[in-house]
């Protein structure tokens, strides 16, 4: 079980992450997030795909049950002809970030990386916003 904790200890204070994976990345471009209401899904959560939005290769627009929107990456979903079912959990909140913040990159899914913040915080940044440190 020791080998699936990180610690980080530059940047991220000492903090201990339950991560396996992880690379400490720091901003080079501010960031601010656009999403007020993120999409939080879980797997078996059915949602409406939005056809005809390709801004963001891989990803979909996507409604909620609720009538929340967002994207949501295009593997994360089964298609059905009713709309889509989430084959594992998602929470689409971004990061607003400062160029020179670290951050932790536990995930990267086609332009868009998931990570956590120097308080600890989730959320998604865009991956040419970041670069790994040595």
């Amino acid at each position: 079980m020791a080998e699936n904790i990180y610690r980080v200890e530059v940047g991220l204070k000492n903090k201990i992450l339950d991560f396996g994976e992880g690379c400490l990345y720091r901003v080079v471009v501010d960031y601010q997030s656009a999403v007020q209401h993120p999409l939080e899904l879980r797997a078996g959560d059915m949602v409406q795909v939005n056809d005809g939005e390709e801004k963001w290769p891989g990803w979909v627009y996507c409604t909620d049950q609720t009538g929340n929107t967002g994207w949501v990456p295009e593997r994360y979903l089964l298609r059905r002809e009713t709309g889509a079912v989430l084959c594992k959990d998602y929470n689409g909140k971004e990061l607003t970030v400062k160029a020179g913040d670290e951050l932790l990159v536990c995930q990267v899914l086609t332009s868009w990386s998931w990570c956590l913040n120097e308080k600890g915080e989730p959320g998604w940044v865009p991956t040419d916003h970041v670069e790994k440190l040595p």
